[in-house]
């Protein structure tokens, strides 16, 4: 990206962006863009001007956490910029948009539908929808959850980079075992039980962004008893698939789920 458009997406207020920070959050673009982990003599070339200026920009990016060196001179994101990439989504509205389809789920399952994010280590509720039935299963916004033992934490943990992953496990987060872990990626959900009054059943799939990034999971919950989870599992697919169609994030299931 090219200094200018970002002056040209600046607010109009009369004063002028400082340049030099644009022009290392260009950097940061660029580095992005590969995909991979690039060497700095690739990525000079790519910006153009002074080596020794882009240099002193990568080793800004660096010190601000947001680029990291790794074996055989190449440098990548970091994942803060996974972290500050999630926060943006919340940003966003992650869950107002996926609203109005977390309805529909909840009117065709006759049940809680929740969405969840994972922030660093902290798993928590950004959205619900809830059933009028007695029954039904009441989670706050703002409820944290363990990563562990529920469907949404089984996701996520089976979906994380290996690296956000080994991290976790180096922190003490209790996480699942291997064998679950493979066996959600196989599966694309979970399902979790959980002791609430009464014995609940939770089944969760997973949301991703378009460049193959878990972002959050949807989520169904309600008493072991009268959750279909085959029924559910399919409904799940099927509003993930949709809300992803709707916002280009990548599907591993294709269209088999619409």
């Amino acid at each position: 990206m090219k200094t200018n458009d970002w002056e040209e997406r600046a607010p109009q207020t009369g004063t002028r962006p400082l340049t030099s920070p644009l022009k290392t959050l260009a950097m940061l673009d660029e580095i992005a863009s590969f995909n991979r982990p690039v060497r700095f003599a690739e990525l000079s070339r790519k910006i153009g001007g002074s080596r020794a200026t882009n240099y002193q920009k990568l080793i800004t990016l660096i010190e601000a956490g947001w680029v990291e060196s790794v074996p055989d001179g190449f440098y990548r994101l970091t994942l803060h910029a996974a972290r500050v990439g999630s926060i943006a989504f919340n940003q966003a509205g992650l869950g107002k948009r996926m609203h109005p389809i977390m309805e529909e789920l909840s009117v065709e399952l006759g049940e809680s539908v929740t969405l969840a994010v994972l922030d660093n280590d902290m798993l928590y509720i950004i959205e619900e929808v809830l059933t009028q039935d007695l029954l039904r299963v009441s989670f706050r916004v703002g409820t944290t959850m363990r990563i562990e033992n529920t469907a949404s934490g089984r996701v996520f943990a089976a979906f994380i980079t290996p690296r956000h992953f080994d991290r976790l496990a180096a922190k003490g987060v209790r996480l699942p075992d291997q064998a679950t872990v493979e066996q959600v990626r196989r599966e694309f959900y979970a399902t979790s039980r959980r002791e609430q009054k009464a014995e609940i059943l939770a089944v969760g799939v997973p949301v991703f962004d378009p460049q193959q990034r878990i972002i959050a999971v949807l989520s169904i919950a309600g008493p072991y008893d009268r959750i279909d989870v085959e029924k559910g599992r399919v409904a799940l697919m099927r509003a993930a698939s949709r809300f992803m169609n709707e916002t280009g994030g990548w599907k591993p299931w294709g269209n088999l789920y619409g």
